[in-house]
């Protein structure tokens, strides 16, 4: 038996190259383009941006452009047959935010019910006060299907394989509590869930939220005051120092709104690491201009879960808005 050689041309050769290179591309572009889509984003905004992302669940990407005019905030969506929709709010709350730069809108984008296409969730305020839209796509249009004047917004059940939920909550008064909502179809639903003091770390969260807005000058430790909610004795001096460094540097912080989600959970079933965002505004000591300041908070489990602080800090970050 006579094997026979094929002997190939070097244009060939050239020609087969150029395949593969143009095929292992396209396999590229299109995987980066799946984990675009599939991310959830939360974003914070000085003033007007352009997002990319399919909002319209074709498969296409679309435009959210964010703009402001006039001090005042406008969403617009430019779909791939060149339509432009504008987000319009509902009546009982007819505004998207006024703009400031020291309290910025945020925008995040997350699939609550798990269809493909994600619901745009706004944070932003209207005369000094916190407000809140959720707007989803019902077809033709971007349907305002929730406004309020809370001040926190919360997304649970996410890492896991039970129904998302969506939390509207408010802080005032040193308490924070919480209304609970899920997404049936395209129908917003509220639900009654009897949330434990300690559920999610909002009684940890509304105590930080008064030391920090309460914290008196020229003190060189704070360890009496974070004590509870910290998770331990290596991380309470981690964050004792960061926030005797804040505070030698700012003025009195005033809060604005926050953000949590789940990130982690056990093998019980409960949030094994939650993730909290925390807007306050205030100005540096040697100036007269106010700024925002995000904190970014790490929050784990600790020994007993029907004490209070339950779920205790175990990080902590912080940073102006440029």
């Amino acid at each position: 038996m006579k094997l026979k050689v094929i002997f190939l041309k070097k244009k060939h050769i050239y020609l087969v190259i150029s395949v593969l290179i143009v095929l292992l591309l396209c396999l590229f572009f299109i995987t980066i383009g799946k984990k675009k889509n599939s991310l959830s984003t939360f974003n914070i905004m000085s003033r007007d941006k352009i997002f990319k992302t399919d909002l319209t669940g074709d498969g296409e990407e679309d435009l959210l452009y964010v703009k402001t005019k006039n001090n005042k905030y406008y969403l617009q969506v430019s779909t791939k047959d060149n339509k432009s929709i504008f987000l319009e709010p509902e009546k009982k709350l007819d505004t998207l935010g006024d703009y400031y730069e020291y309290w910025p809108m945020r925008l995040t984008l997350k699939d609550i019910n798990r269809d493909n296409t994600p619901e745009i969730f706004i944070q932003s305020c209207k005369n000094d006060k916190a407000i809140q839209h959720v707007f989803l796509w019902n077809r033709e249009i971007f349907k305002d299907v929730f406004c309020s004047y809370n001040n926190i917004l919360g997304f649970v059940d996410f890492s896991n394989t039970r129904t998302p939920k969506f939390i509207s909550g408010s802080y005032k008064d040193g308490k924070i509590n919480f209304d609970n909502y899920i997404l049936v179809g395209k129908e917003l639903k509220k639900f009654n869930y009897k949330c434990e003091e300690n559920f999610f770390g909002r009684d940890t969260i509304g105590e930080f939220v008064n030391f920090l807005s309460s914290m008196p000058k020229d003190k060189d430790s704070f360890k009496d005051s974070l004590k509870n909610m910290v998770f331990s004795e290596s991380s309470l001096k981690e964050i004792d120092e960061f926030v005797c460094g804040f505070n030698s540097k700012t003025s009195k912080l005033s809060f604005q709104d926050g953000f949590f989600k789940d990130s982690k959970y056990t093998k019980n079933g409960e949030p094994g690491e939650i993730y909290w965002t925390l807007n306050f505004k205030g100005n540096l000591k040697d100036s007269n201009d106010i700024k925002n300041y995000t904190f970014v908070l790490t929050l784990k489990p600790s020994e007993d879960k029907n004490k209070e602080f339950y779920y205790k800090i175990t990080k902590l970050s912080s940073s102006p808005l440029k």
